[in-house]
């Protein structure tokens, strides 16, 4: 079996690859990112994948700044909504699966219960925007796509909320985190996780399900919350820590408004692959934990 991964220096993809040999250790795998294979480049993706004919495709890249999306939209569209078609076509040229990795800012973010699959999605920016088009672009290129939405993604890897908060504790004894943004923190360890296990399924079989998915760690927290949290792990393993200031969104102006919630509901994903979410506080924990470990404290 023969796996590509596209986007692999993210958090994602960085993530799929610690974990590979423990659930696909039989994988013939291929990383790349944009030195190696320039997912816009229609002629690039084409050789690539007819050299590799690989038998899935994970693609992990993306256009992820979502603020500067609003002023740089035609190199959004391009990463977000163009490539993944092109991949998706590529893959279906080689009878190949395309799994894809979409975000919660396709929907609203108005909901007071978390979205499924099946609800309206009504992106407010351009990233959102984009990564919907993106998703169209799949699901109408390949017959075995599969799509899975998450959200609020950490890791050890790269830049992100839980690093960025323990980085900011160094130096400050107080930080003020919004408290009116709604989500479902998760760990891309998580996600690589459960992208592997869809993958092993779908060679053990044939007629496994296909379509949009969502996947985060189970519960909800604003980003207060979840700042607070790693603070706690943190001051119990002689981590640097800080004391929360709770505050409104409003008082950080940004291009773009972000969603105030964004839960993903998963039952769809653990009914079709047993696939249960772990609660965010244990990936926090063990993220955290790993993070201070490795900074030696």
């Amino acid at each position: 079996m023969k796996l590509l991964i596209t986007g692999s220096n993210g958090q994602l993809g960085n993530s799929i690859r610690v974990r590979i040999n423990d659930i696909l250790p039989q994988a013939e795998c291929l990383f790349t990112d944009i030195e190696e294979l320039d997912i816009c480049n229609k002629e690039q993706v084409n050789t690539l994948i007819k050299e590799f004919s690989p038998d899935y495709l994970i693609n992990c890249a993306a256009y992820t700044s979502v603020d500067k999306a609003e002023s740089d939209s035609e190199a959004a569209f391009r990463i977000n909504g163009e490539a993944p078609g092109i991949l998706a076509a590529a893959m279906e040229a080689v009878s190949g699966c395309i799994i894809h990795i979409s975000t919660d800012y396709v929907f609203s973010g108005q909901a007071f219960r978390p979205y499924t699959e099946s609800q309206p999605t009504a992106p407010q920016g351009v990233y959102g925007k984009s990564k919907l088009k993106g998703e169209l672009a799949v699901l109408a290129n390949n017959s075995q796509a599969v799509i899975i939405r998450t959200s609020w993604l950490y890791s050890e890897f790269g830049h992100n909320f839980v690093k960025t908060m323990l980085r900011i504790a160094r130096d400050r004894t107080s930080v003020g985190v919004g408290d009116d943004q709604i989500g479902s923190p998760t760990s891309a360890l998580y996600l690589a996780t459960a992208l592997q296990r869809i993958v092993l399924r779908m060679v053990e079989d044939s007629s496994a399900p296909t379509g949009i998915y969502h996947y985060v760690n189970a519960g909800r927290a604003s980003w207060a919350e979840l700042a607070e949290y790693v603070f706690s792990v943190s001051r119990s393993l002689g981590g640097p820590y800080a004391s929360v200031q709770k505050i409104s969104s409003s008082e950080y102006p940004t291009p773009v408004r972000r969603p105030a919630f964004s839960v993903l509901a998963t039952n769809k994903i653990q009914n079709d692959y047993a696939i249960y979410p772990e609660p965010w506080r244990l990936s926090v924990e063990k993220i955290v934990s790993e993070l201070i470990k490795a900074e030696g404290k």
